[in-house]
């Protein structure tokens, strides 16, 4: 490998006496040197890419050998887990099948003790009932015109629990009935009584409100009634006052000379009676008007009246006095 350090030129030509063309020449050899150097370089640069190349194409080579070999020993192993997983598959079957049969062993064991015992019940009931059997022989023994075989008494004795069966669902239907129609008879009298109670309440109710309403109509009829007294003596009072102002009325026109003007009541049309407030009240109110003019025209002849014999006795005084009169 070529130093990258400056080439040391030798001494003789390191003198600043060499001229330049000299210098270039020994500069262009170190060139050429240094280009010499870099080519060897590059060839071996090369020879070992070369043998690089080929190490990786024996590597790349061996590679494919080895991943073949493992996708080769792979699939081995897949083989080798799934036959090993069916192995296993089959042998839990199996044992499930040998737990199955043990299965059914116990329960044919089971069933073989319940029949067992069952069979042996069925003796003992039969054991049981051979005498029930010998007492019906004797019955049809005893009996002959009504059983011939044991079997017409054991229709007969199916006909007679079935007419007992009948009758007694029949009686518990009419228990159930009677039940039943004590019941609805139970709850009617119940709801009649209920009603009877609110009929009851109700009637207190409407007493109580007719009370009140007979109390209420005797305060409205003693107000009516004290209303209409009222009433009477009010309209008797208006009445009578009415009249005295009518009878004023009638006297004070009696001296027309005492009247200034009797127009207003001249206008009006007087009442027939004194039924109507409003027009014998107006009518009342013209009549004080004319009786007014006859109290104010009275005051002032009374004043005048009195004024009068003032006078007499003022000349009376200057006569006596010998006063010109």
């Amino acid at each position: 490998m070529v130093d990258n350090k400056k080439i040391k030129l030798p001494q003789h030509l390191q003198l600043d006496s060499v001229s330049p063309a000299t210098r270039l020449l020994e500069k262009r050899r170190a060139m050429y040197e240094v280009q010499k150097a870099f080519e060897d370089q590059k060839e071996e640069f090369q020879k070992k890419e070369e043998r690089f190349k080929m190490r990786e194409a024996e590597l790349r080579e061996k590679d494919i050998l080895i991943q073949d070999h493992l996708i080769k020993f792979s699939t081995f192993l897949q083989q080798h887990e799934m036959r090993r997983k069916k192995d296993m598959e089959l042998a839990q079957q199996e044992r499930e099948r040998i737990k199955e049969k043990e299965e059914d062993i116990e329960r044919g064991k089971i069933a073989l003790e319940s029949l067992t015992a069952k069979a042996d019940k069925i003796e003992r009931k039969v054991k049981a009932m051979k005498k029930f059997e010998m007492f019906l022989e004797r019955v049809k023994e005893n009996n002959p015109d009504e059983f011939q075989e044991l079997h017409d008494i054991l229709s007969r004795y199916q006909t007679l629990k079935a007419s007992n069966e009948r009758l007694q669902e029949n009686q518990r239907k009419f228990t159930e009935e009677v039940d039943m129609l004590n019941k609805q008879i139970a709850i009617y009298t119940k709801d009649m009584n209920t009603e009877k109670m609110t009929l009851n309440n109700k009637i207190a109710t409407k007493q109580q409100r007719l009370e009140k309403i007979e109390d209420q109509k005797g305060r409205l009829m003693a107000e009516s009634e004290e209303n209409t007294s009222k009433k009477m003596k009010k309209t008797t009072e208006h009445g009578q006052i009415l009249m005295t102002i009518d009878n004023l009325y009638q006297k004070c026109i009696k001296r027309r000379d005492m009247i200034i003007s009797m127009k207003e009541i001249m206008e009006r049309e007087p009442p027939k009676n004194f039924d109507d407030m409003q027009l014998s009240g107006e009518n009342a109110l013209a009549q004080l008007g004319i009786i007014k003019q006859c109290l104010e025209n009275f005051i002032r002849l009374k004043r005048a009246l009195d004024e009068k014999p003032n006078i007499k006795e003022e000349k009376q005084r200057k006569r006596e006095n010998n006063e010109i009169v």
